[in-house]
């Protein structure tokens, strides 16, 4: 299951690197300032118009736009880390991508794996 886990992760990163060249509206943010991040869907909150993921290491991500997201759904993402590469609290996300989905009991194993 952790090797299945490990290929996803690797192929979704590698698809957020591909569609990083269609991020022109990104504007001035350098790329190398960018990293690729996958995350797992764990909350919609219709009322905000918020979506919250969480990657496997554990790091917890907020976006607006819920109606394109369903809970278990996975999100590549491409995150400007605001100049600040060690603090992912202030860091941006520029662009998201549906990466796939898992089932209920593999979203569970993700959740019950991560490292806080």
């Amino acid at each position: 299951m952790k090797l299945i886990k490990t290929i996803i992760t690797i192929i979704l990163l590698v698809l957020c690197i591909v569609n990083t060249a269609s991020a022109s509206y990104m504007g001035n943010v350098p790329f190398d300032e960018c990293y690729p991040e996958t995350a797992l869907i764990t909350e919609l909150d219709y009322d905000l118009d918020m979506v919250t993921c969480v990657t496997f290491t554990g790091t917890v991500y907020h976006f607006k736009g819920i109606y394109d997201w369903a809970e278990y759904d996975l999100v590549s993402m491409f995150v400007w880390d605001a100049e600040t590469i060690l603090d992912k609290s202030d860091d941006v996300i520029l662009m998201t991508e549906v990466g796939g989905w898992l089932t209920d009991e593999e979203a569970k194993s993700w959740l019950q794996s991560e490292r806080h």
